[in-house]
C-alpha cells in the first residue's frame, strides 16, 4: 500500500467554491480529491459582479490574473417602464469600488485553469456522489457512488461540501433539506440572452422595478446581455411545477410590453 505523506481532503463539487477550496487545500499541504455529480465540467452560467473582497481572494489563490472584466467601455444605465421608456438609473457598473462584471462560467474556468496549472495530477471523479459518511478519530470513511452504480470507500482526513444549496454533504453530516433550508419567499430567474432587447442596444444596463417584482438587464462588452427576473411568492415549492417561461408570463403579465416579451421569448 502506498504511504501518503500529505493529509487527504475530499471536496464535493467542482464549481467555483469547490475548485477554490481544492486550490487553498493544496497550498496548505493537503492532497485534494474532487468529486462532481455531473458527467463532465459544466460551462455557462450567469452574470457575476466581482467586488474588492472577491478580487483579493482571487489574487491570494492565484486566479486574479485570469479574471476578465467584461464591462462595456461605454455604457448607460436606465430605469425603464413596460413600454421601454427610459430615465437615468444606476447599476453595478456605476458603483465607485470598480467591480469586475463577468460570467460565472468565466470565473469557474479561471479557477479551474489555475488549479490544473498548480496541481496537474489532481484527482477529479465525474459522475460521482457521496452516499455515506463514517467518522472516527482517524478521519472519515466516505462511500462514493458512481452514476453506473458502483461504490467505493475512500478514507480522508477532511470533507468539504461545496455542492450548492441542496448539499449532499450537509444532508449526510448535519440535517435534511427540510430542516436546513428556509424559504425566503422570493424567486429569481436568470439567464443569458441570445439577442439584444428592443430599445436596449448592446452595452445598455436597465432596471424595471414594481411592487413585488423586478427585472434587470446586465450588459457585457463581447456578448448579449444577461437578465434577472425577481419576484415575491408565497409558495416556493409550487413555483418549480410550472415551466419558467409560463410562470414569468403569469407573474409579469398580462401586458408585458416589448422588452419583457422579448426577454421571456
Amino acid at each position: 500500500m502506498e504511504q501518503r505523506t500529505r493529509p487527504r481532503a475530499l471536496v464535493v463539487g467542482l464549481g467555483i467554491s469547490g475548485i477554490s477550496s481544492a486550490l487553498a487545500l493544496h497550498r496548505a499541504g493537503w492532497d485534494p480529491l474532487i468529486i462532481e455529480r455531473a458527467p463532465e465540467r459544466r460551462t455557462g452560467g450567469y452574470f457575476m459582479a466581482v467586488f474588492g473582497s472577491a478580487k483579493k481572494a482571487a489574487e491570494d489563490l492565484g486566479i486574479g490574473g485570469r479574471l476578465v472584466d467584461h464591462r462595456p467601455q461605454e455604457t448607460m444605465t436606465y430605469s425603464i417602464d413596460r413600454d421601454g421608456r427610459r430615465a437615468p438609473g444606476r447599476s453595478f457598473a456605476d458603483i465607485p469600488v470598480d467591480p469586475y462584471l463577468t460570467m460565472r462560467g468565466d470565473v469557474e474556468s479561471a479557477a479551474y485553469d489555475t488549479l490544473i496549472a498548480a496541481v496537474p495530477d489532481v484527482e477529479i471523479r465525474y459522475g460521482t456522489v457521496p452516499v455515506a459518511l463514517e467518522q472516527d478519530e482517524r478521519g472519515v470513511d466516505v462511500t462514493l457512488r458512481s452514476t453506473a452504480g458502483s461504490e467505493t470507500v475512500d478514507h480522508v482526513e477532511l470533507v468539504v461540501g461545496a455542492d450548492g444549496v441542496h448539499s449532499s454533504i450537509r444532508r449526510l453530516a448535519f440535517a435534511p433539506d427540510s430542516v436546513a433550508l428556509r424559504p425566503l419567499g422570493s424567486m429569481i430567474c436568470a439567464f443569458a440572452l441570445n439577442d439584444d432587447l428592443p430599445t436596449l442596444p448592446r452595452g445598455i444596463s436597465a432596471s424595471l422595478t414594481e411592487a413585488r417584482r423586478s427585472f434587470h438587464v446586465y450588459p457585457f462588452d463581447d456578448r448579449p446581455s444577461t437578465v434577472l427576473f425577481s419576484y415575491r411568492t408565497d409558495d416556493v415549492r409550487a413555483e418549480m411545477s410550472v415551466p419558467p417561461a409560463d410562470r414569468l408570463r403569469e407573474v409579469y403579465g398580462p401586458r408585458l410590453g416589448p422588452v419583457l416579451s422579448a426577454a421571456i421569448e
